[in-house]
């Protein structure tokens, strides 16, 4: 299906907030979403290119992935593993706490936390105050809203 002006501009503003979200966050699944959302305007325009941010993740990975030819001899659990932490995948194990996909929800949660804790900042609250009344209206413990705003303040989903 065709693109409209407004789904190409769309689109344009999401690959600017994935490249904003993957350079704080290093989460490769923001790399793969800006991939098929290039591939998507480059299906209504083929004159779109990938952005460099998105040439720079492919190109690492790619080289993490040939770098595996040196372990062909190894079980394949084990192949799986590295093929996974080469597409920026960690499987969850030993020392590994979550996932790409467990951590871009968290970060999701947190970021909205943290803008309604500034909503209310914007309403006249203090930002303790405000802190108190997200997590009050959450069912949440404020030391959680705390490390959300203190991780994502500065991060306007708008700009």
């Amino acid at each position: 299906m065709p693109l409209d002006d407004f789904d190409v501009h769309l689109k344009q503003l999401a690959l600017e907030h994935y490249r904003r979200l993957y350079e704080r966050t290093k989460n490769p699944r923001y790399g793969w979403y800006a991939y098929a959302t290039c591939r998507e305007l480059m299906q209504a325009d083929p004159s779109v290119t990938f952005p460099d941010w998105v040439l720079t993740f492919f190109d690492a990975a790619e080289q993490a992935i040939a770098d595996q030819q040196y372990y062909a001899e190894e079980e394949e659990s084990s192949l799986a593993a590295r093929l996974a932490d080469a597409l920026g995948f960690k499987r969850a194990g030993r020392g590994v706490h979550g996932n790409a996909f467990t951590h871009a929800n968290l970060e999701l949660r947190d970021r909205l936390l943290a803008d309604r804790v500034r909503d209310e900042v914007r309403r006249g609250m203090s930002v303790e105050a405000a802190v108190g009344a997200v997590a009050e209206r959450f069912g949440l413990k404020e030391p959680l809203i705390w490390n959300a705003w203190a991780a994502w303040k500065d991060f306007r989903e708008d700009s």
